[in-house]
């Protein structure tokens, strides 16, 4: 599987779905393997749970071979960086 960027929550359980796939795995076996939920599991797969529990997110991504890294963001463009400033402006 090529390297992708999870920048979200939803682009995560993509790429957990992805992999999933890809392995030939089916909700239940995953869910059964790692012992989570199926609903847990299509729930990270979907990206609809903001508080999902670190630990089985990871036991996820090491039955299917994968690993979270942590990098610097690329700096923002003008425009994000524009937005970023009227958003905390108006936070104020």
């Amino acid at each position: 599987m090529d390297v992708r960027q999870a920048g979200s929550v939803t682009q995560l359980g993509g790429a957990v779905y992805d992999a999933r796939t890809q392995a030939g795995m089916t909700q239940k076996e995953l869910a059964q393997r790692v012992g989570v939920s199926m609903r847990w599991l299509g729930t990270l797969e979907r990206g609809d749970h903001l508080g999902l529990e670190y630990t089985r997110v990871c036991r996820v991504l090491d039955e299917l071979g994968l690993q979270l890294q942590v990098a610097p963001k690329p700096p923002m463009s003008d425009t994000e960086s524009a937005v970023w400033e009227l958003l905390q402006e108006q936070s104020r």
